[in-house]
């Protein structure tokens, strides 16, 4: 099955235990290779800021049968990570997700 970025965007992520964290925002590719280097989640935590993180495209599960995508990740080690500036996007993805 193919998506386009497009498609990619906007899908909302879930951890294993079906928590919601949040949507994909955007994608960041490398403009050597033209190939993505990560998608950027917008973790949106109950009672909490929202936060830009990468995320390895490995560590996404599509859910085609729930129409979204899944990590393994818990919402505590989320609500650690430092995230990014929209401005600004690290090189590499979050190593959380590596």
């Amino acid at each position: 099955m193919k998506q386009s970025i497009a498609d990619l965007k906007r899908y909302p992520v879930f951890n294993r235990r079906g928590d919601r964290l949040g949507i994909i925002d955007d994608v960041v590719l490398d403009a050597d290779g033209w190939s993505i280097r990560y998608a950027v989640l917008r973790y949106e935590p109950k009672g909490g800021p929202e936060k830009l993180l990468g995320v390895a495209l490995d560590a996404l599960t599509l859910d085609t049968e729930n129409g979204c995508l899944v990590v393994a990740v818990d919402d505590d080690a989320l609500r650690r990570a430092r995230g990014f500036d929209r401005e600004a996007p690290p090189p590499q993805p979050e190593p959380l997700f590596t």
